[in-house]
């Protein structure tokens, strides 16, 4: 064993020498995203309400899953972008950056409003800060929760007091015909 380490790490060895500038080639071809092979989504996003640990929904909450990439090793990190349409109008927002190991996201919405969801996959080019961004198809949600009372509502009728006209029997008015 130690025999085989002073004949890779030796200087005077043109073996060992060979053997590390094999590995570091054979290294970087295998974990780097080749230059200028397409990452794409082949899946479009699926959204789902999530669910507690007694399996009911949870009215503000929804879970997102990017689907399949091609070339996934080449991106670096998801972004997911909403547009929100309601009474108030139309409003968009970005999220922070996702992990590229993440398989979906957990995201906070209103119930019964419309959203348009699309997610963003970016590669960072070799660190250089040129950024490649591949957009999903857009997938239309809205989260339809009808609330469930934990407890019965309470209702209280309010009694007439004794002296109160409301018990006494209605008469005849004397005027009537």
């Amino acid at each position: 064993m130690m025999s085989l380490y002073l004949l890779v790490f030796s200087r005077k060895s043109k073996f060992g020498k060979c053997l590390v500038l094999w590995a570091c080639l054979l290294g970087i071809g295998f974990s780097s995203c080749p230059f200028q092979k397409p990452f794409y989504f082949m899946d479009n996003p699926v959204l789902q309400p999530v669910l507690d640990e007694f399996g009911n929904i949870i009215p503000d909450k929804v879970w997102i899953e990017f689907g399949r990439v091609m070339n996934h090793k080449c991106v670096d990190y998801y972004r997911v972008s909403f547009k929100k349409k309601d009474k108030s109008g139309l409003t968009q927002v970005t999220s922070d950056r996702i992990g590229r190991y993440e398989a979906g996201a957990q995201m906070t919405v209103v119930p019964c409003t419309l959203y348009t969801f699309r997610i963003a996959a970016y590669e960072e080019f070799h660190g250089t800060g040129n950024r490649f961004k591949m957009l999903s198809n857009e997938v239309n949600f809205t989260l339809d929760y009808t609330p469930k009372f934990i407890k019965n509502p309470i209702v209280w009728e309010k009694e007439a007091s004794p002296l109160s006209r409301v018990r006494n029997p209605r008469e005849i008015h004397p005027f009537t015909t």
